[in-house]
């Protein structure tokens, strides 16, 4: 197959411009069959883990099993793009869907902590969007019995939104053998050549001209006032997640009321913030522990 290098320029300038990304589907809900599919998964995952310590080895073959033929049939695409809304959200769910859209595409957008938090993160989605309103999220979870929300400070938020609007895009090799109607892009090496080429001729020119413009804004006297009240901020940021996630140390995961670190009382020990009434027989405070 011939291509068209002038075409492919085009495809470039059009993308440059911002007229040429395809609009992806917005995050939605999983749909009832996936989502039913996705936990009966996870309870057959749960089961090879209990029977991996065990002695009932046709037990662990058949929950094994289960786990690979359910885990087949699950769609990773719809998975990683779904908005995965936790039961039990209640008057919080709005703040977060707040956070679980802040997750980038590809990442999967669920929250792995129990209800109990719920609050906690609530507040933090507030409170962060207060100092940062474009901030990202990459992980919300439960590790070592405290939470951990991996979120990262939008150090791009000091160029007004027509200038960040105005950052020129890159169509990949992928994108453009689409554009091409090529059913193979890996095996043809003409398009890795065009693609090379229109990249140096069209997009490396826009982008350098853009990041021009935005040295001249940071360069300018009200540039260095806002990259100087930047930094505060970014400061203040860290301190609010390293605040929410100290606090978790002290409220109970499942219902929300004070807690304290906690552990099974087994060899190899499962930790949790537990409160008193959510304390089941075989655990204890970890604070306990000689």
């Amino acid at each position: 197959m011939k291509i068209d290098h002038d075409f492919v320029c085009e495809v470039f300038r059009r993308y440059a411009a911002g007229d040429g990304r395809p609009v992806g589907e917005a995050p939605r809900s999983m749909p009832a069959e996936q989502q039913a599919r996705l936990e009966a998964f996870a309870d057959a995952v749960r089961d090879v883990v209990a029977g991996a310590t065990g002695d009932d080895a046709s037990g662990f073959r058949a929950a094994f099993d289960q786990a690979q033929h359910l885990g087949a049939g699950i769609d990773t695409d719809e998975l990683l793009r779904s908005l995965h809304v936790p039961d039990g959200a209640g008057e919080h769910e709005v703040a977060l869907r707040r956070l679980l859209l802040r997750i980038p595409d590809g990442w999967g957008r669920w929250i792995g902590c129990s209800s109990g938090w719920f609050e906690l993160l609530a507040r933090a989605e507030r409170e962060l969007a207060a100092v940062c309103p474009t901030f990202t999220v990459h992980q919300i979870k439960e590790k070592f019995g405290t939470l951990r929300l991996y979120a990262e400070f939008d150090y791009d938020d000091d160029l007004a939104v027509e200038v960040r609007a105005a950052e020129p895009a890159c169509p990949s090799r992928q994108e453009l053998a689409e554009i091409l109607g090529l059913k193979d892009p890996s095996g043809e090496d003409a398009v890795g050549d065009v693609w090379q080429k229109a990249y140096e001729r069209v997009f490396v020119p826009a982008h350098d001209d853009w990041a021009g413009r935005v040295e001249a804004i940071r360069g300018s006297e009200e540039g260095h006032r806002a990259i100087e009240e930047q930094a505060r901020r970014a400061e203040e940021f860290e301190r609010l997640i390293e605040r929410f996630e100290k606090q978790s140390a002290s409220v109970c995961e499942l219902c929300g009321a004070e807690g304290a670190l906690s552990r099974t009382v087994e060899q190899w020990p499962w930790y949790a913030l537990r409160c008193d009434g959510c304390r089941k027989a075989g655990w204890t405070i970890a604070s306990q522990d000689r």
